[in-house]
């Protein structure tokens, strides 16, 4: 069971702890100047580095929380926000929602809230306690912008972080360098899954049948992996070559994923017989006409070129005015099981090298982030996190689901699968 909570009084309003794990409350009171926390999955990291913040306002320090984007930023506020509902209600602490602002003029504690994609927004600031949540999606950037603001008042850092990256980004190396024990300033803590009051055993048992291993001990076991727990493994050895141009004689493949608003449109052409990235064109906010000239354009660049496009929504209007305008088009409707069964080819596919692709950085980016999320039913889905697009992904997913099937020695052919349920025209 966890332990009980204890109370801290303080003028008007109580705060107390509420029951917390052994983990967590190891995280809460560390004494380190720069704490690293590397957690699993469903370990409670954010509430217990909430609650880190609730105390500080409690006792009259200025606090501070570092979300990757603002929902997330939001969810953690939201978490301090609701420990002093009662205070606020009374009329002793001012709750700043539109600003993610808590001010307890009592203490004169506050807590201000920013996010990770524009660190510059942090500089300036002097703060006693700054947590740094889901460090993983947050630039290195960060770091440096959060230990400004507490160079003067001599105050605290958590970063806290899922286990999931590779040992090459800086909440990673961070952490091995704090468990090095070469500077006494900095300490770190991990959280397991495996080992947390939160998350039932049968479901652990159910991840661990079902996840892959390398996976599986990243974001339950929290033990760091050399390429993290990232959907694409061995992205390095597909980087290769550069674009060319079209050769004749020579068949091409392009993969067009549509959007037009908050998404790109991405439309990326492989050589059939080299197996390579050509060309790679994105776009954002153009209007549908535009777009389709521009896919004509291209698929008429590379010899007619056939073009496997998403048909999804408002793109199955727009394929069938492609075929009107004299496209090559292969459709793909993506579902649940056709979207599952495009990654899980391109897992394959990049695993075994069987696709090159040039220094593209926005694909490269896409495909480093890109997650896997075991459902309740425990088959897997994969998505690009908050806040991050996969649009690249999926246009380059696409294309290679219309090369032919090609298996590496020693591959079984059942490793190769394309997508069912939804595709049509293949």
């Amino acid at each position: 069971m966890p332990p009980r909570g204890r109370g801290t009084q303080i003028p008007e309003v109580e705060v107390e702890r509420p029951p917390m794990s052994a983990d967590q409350t190891r995280m809460i009171d560390d004494p380190h100047p720069l704490l690293w926390i590397g957690t699993g999955t469903k370990t409670g990291k954010t509430v217990a580095g909430a609650w880190w913040l609730v105390e500080g306002v409690a006792l009259g320090q200025r606090c501070a929380v570092v979300g990757p984007w603002y929902k997330r930023t939001r969810t953690l506020f939201e978490h301090v926000a609701a420990a002093y509902a009662g205070a606020a209600r009374a009329g002793l602490v001012k709750i700043q929602d539109n600003d993610l602002r808590l001010r307890f003029p009592g203490t004169g504690g506050v807590l201000e809230c920013f996010s990770g994609d524009n660190p510059d927004s942090i500089f300036g600031e002097a703060f006693n306690r700054v947590f740094i949540d889901e460090a993983g999606r947050q630039p290195a950037a960060v770091l440096s912008a959060v230990t400004s603001t507490v160079t003067a008042t001599g105050g605290r850092i958590k970063v806290a972080f899922n286990l999931d990256r590779g040992r090459r980004h800086w909440a990673i190396a961070g952490l091995l360098a704090a468990r090095a024990g070469d500077d006494p300033a900095q300490g770190w803590v991990t959280l397991r899954t495996s080992q947390s009051p939160y998350v039932p055993k049968d479901a652990i048992e159910r991840a661990r049948k079902t996840l892959p291993a390398h996976v599986f001990a990243a974001l339950y076991d929290a033990e760091i992996q050399d390429d993290g727990a990232t959907v694409f493994r061995g992205i390095d050895g597909c980087i290769a070559g550069a674009f060319e141009e079209p050769r004749q004689g020579i068949e091409y493949v392009i993969g067009v994923d549509l959007a037009r608003k908050v998404d790109w449109t991405v439309a990326c052409v492989v050589c059939v017989p080299t197996r390579h990235v050509v060309a790679f064109e994105r776009s954002h906010g153009l209007p549908w006409h535009e777009q389709r000239r521009r896919i004509k354009a291209l698929a008429d660049r590379y010899g007619g070129a056939r073009c496997v496009v998403d048909a999804t929504g408002v793109g199955d209007p727009n394929v069938e005015e492609l075929i009107r305008d004299g496209v090559r088009v292969s459709p793909f409707v993506f579902t649940g099981p056709s979207k599952r069964d495009l990654v899980e080819t391109l897992i394959v596919t990049i695993e075994q090298r069987r696709v090159t692709f040039p220094r593209i950085e926005a694909l490269i980016a896409e495909l480093e982030v890109f997650e896997y999320e075991q459902r309740p039913s425990g088959l897997l889905s994969y998505n690009a996190p908050d806040g991050y697009h996969d649009d690249c992904v999926m246009a380059l997913a696409l294309a290679c689901n219309g090369l032919p099937a090609v298996n590496a020695p020693g591959v079984a052919a059942s490793a190769v699968r394309v997508g069912r349920g939804g595709g049509r025209g293949f």
